[in-house]
């Protein structure tokens, strides 16, 4: 019997920072229509963490040896939901890493039409403050690793 649902495996990159005293989460637009977390998937393996953290390099513009050494904290967790790309119900396992930068790092990435801080009351509106979408599961992943509004 085939398996109805995708395995996909995902290392996600939580950057914050505090602004004005205000908790912020960096978030880039994926596939050019929602902003999300700053990711690297695959399907039936995990990906290689060198690729991951090259990932967060080129989207951020962050040095991949300084990201490496960088304190982290690794949030393993399962989700079972539909995957809209795919049409398909799917099993999400994944890695959330909690970064751990110095401040005077993250006050250096301004941000641009791709990548930008947002408040957690924004990500639980689930739209910019321009009117672009950001992806509902993001609310969901903060409430489970304990981030409130």
């Amino acid at each position: 019997m085939a398996d109805e649902f995708l395995k996909r495996f995902s290392w996600i990159a939580l950057l914050k920072r505090k602004d004005l005293g205000t908790l912020q989460f960096l978030l880039a637009v994926r596939n050019w229509e929602l902003f999300y977390f700053i990711n690297k998937s695959k399907n039936k393996s995990w990906p290689d963490i060198e690729e991951f953290l090259g990932e967060i390099a080129e989207t951020t513009g962050l040095n991949r040896e300084y990201l490496a050494k960088s304190p982290m904290k690794i949030n393993r967790f399962y989700l079972e939901t539909f995957a809209r790309t795919e049409g398909q119900m799917a099993h999400y396992h994944l890695r959330l890493v909690e970064f751990f930068l110095p401040e005077t790092i993250l006050a250096d990435l301004k941000g641009n039409d791709a990548l930008r801080w947002f408040t957690r009351n924004e990500i639980d509106e689930e739209k910019t403050r321009d009117g672009k979408p950001i992806a509902e599961v993001v609310s969901k992943y903060l409430d489970i690793l304990g981030y409130t509004a």
